[in-house]
């Protein structure tokens, strides 16, 4: 063979390539790719939630409002609902969103990502005084939770149940007094710690003055701890 013929011969396999890189480009621009551009829905997805907002203190015959602010979740999501569970004392909250995962061969589109931004849920009155724990699930199987004080319908003059340092203002006293976390069931987060030696009152709280002669009554909480005290 004459070196022309080996060149010659050459020539069938690099049509072969030129061949391949077109039916490639083809592919890339086939139709059949660009309608399968889509949304495609890939099902129900707990919503991280990063803060909530409500009332402290509620009456048994009030909504309970609760404020919700989410994070971040992947692909595309769309709020769907909360599920609820309720009784005297608890509240559990699950947020759901509905996630839709792009499919298809060009860039995608951009969303928001974040879709609780102080949307509320409303709770109906709860039937009993007392306070409510309040359980919002999150994916990674734990929970955020917060405290809401549930008063009965009669006049109530004051309530207080120590979750807050905004809790102690007006508070007074020659002894000292702290928030701690020790706290009776169903008594919240927090509680006031109180100490003080033979100087009293350690703490005191002036509320009035009425209009009129009522009777009052007065219901707490409280424990003592007799070793610190000498079992006085």
């Amino acid at each position: 063979m004459t070196l022309l013929q080996k060149r010659q011969s050459c020539l069938p396999a690099v049509s072969v390539v030129v061949c391949l890189i077109a039916l490639a480009l083809l592919s890339c621009s086939d139709p059949e790719c660009t309608r399968l551009e889509e949304w495609r829905d890939i099902g129900l997805q707990i919503v991280p939630i990063d803060s909530i907002a409500m009332q402290d203190i509620v009456h048994m015959s009030d909504t309970l409002a609760i404020e919700f602010w989410s994070g971040s979740l992947t692909d595309k999501p769309e709020f769907s609902h909360f599920e609820t569970d309720t009784d005297s004392a608890h509240i559990e909250i699950t947020a759901w969103a509905q996630v839709y995962q792009w499919i298809g061969c060009g860039p995608v589109p951009p969303v928001n990502q974040v879709i609780l931004e102080g949307d509320t849920l409303n709770i109906p009155p709860l039937s009993q005084a007392g306070h409510c724990e309040v359980v919002v699930h999150q994916p990674d199987g734990t929970a955020l939770v917060d405290t809401v004080a549930v008063l009965s319908n009669d006049n109530v003059v004051y309530f207080n149940s120590f979750e807050s340092d905004a809790d102690m203002e007006g508070w007074r006293g020659r002894g000292d007094y702290e928030l701690v976390d020790d706290v009776p069931p169903g008594g919240g987060s927090r509680a006031i710690q109180v100490w003080g030696i033979d100087v009293i009152p350690h703490a005191y709280y002036y509320i009035g003055p009425f209009e009129e002669d009522r009777r009052y009554t007065v219901g707490f909480w409280a424990k003592a701890n007799y070793e610190d005290w000498g079992g006085r």
